[in-house]
Parts: C-alpha cells; sequence; structure tokens
C-alpha cells in the first residue's frame, strides 16, 4: 500500500512564487475581495429584482415618500429599493 507510484505525493514547487509568501498573500485577498464584491452586487440585484416583481406597488409608495419629503412633510421610511 503505498509503495505504487500512484499514492505519491507530486512535487508543485515550481508553481510557488520566487518572491515570497507576502505577494501570494497580496493576490489571495485581493480575489476573495473582489469574489466577496461580486457576489454581493449579485445578491442584491437578484433580491432587488424578486422584490420589484412580488411587490410592485411598494415602489410607487417609496417615491410617494420621497415626494412627501421634498415637500417638507415628515414621514417614517420602510425598506424601499
Amino acid at each position: 500500500m503505498g509503495g505504487d507510484a500512484a499514492s505519491k505525493i507530486p512535487d508543485f514547487s515550481h508553481y510557488r512564487s520566487k518572491q515570497g509568501s507576502n505577494s501570494n498573500l497580496v493576490f489571495q485577498y485581493f480575489m476573495v475581495g473582489a469574489m466577496g464584491a461580486l457576489t454581493a452586487a449579485g445578491a442584491k440585484a437578484t433580491v432587488q429584482g424578486m422584490w420589484d416583481a412580488l411587490y410592485p406597488d411598494m415602489a410607487l409608495e417609496g417615491l410617494e415618500v420621497c415626494q412627501w419629503m421634498e415637500n417638507g412633510v415628515k414621514a417614517s421610511i420602510g425598506i424601499y429599493g
């Protein structure tokens, strides 16, 4: 068990950065941050699209609240797109 060629661990050292591990960490953090931002933007667009499709009258109410506020009427605002 372990003596055959299929169980040997390959050497990936030629894929490592020659500049040290800090440059790898900066790249990894950048990629994680970029993917997080893209995921958040996609989730927001999906939820907003579903919200607008399920509750189209809410968008109009949000518009009316904004118009009332422009006229000086105080109003409490809920969650509006």
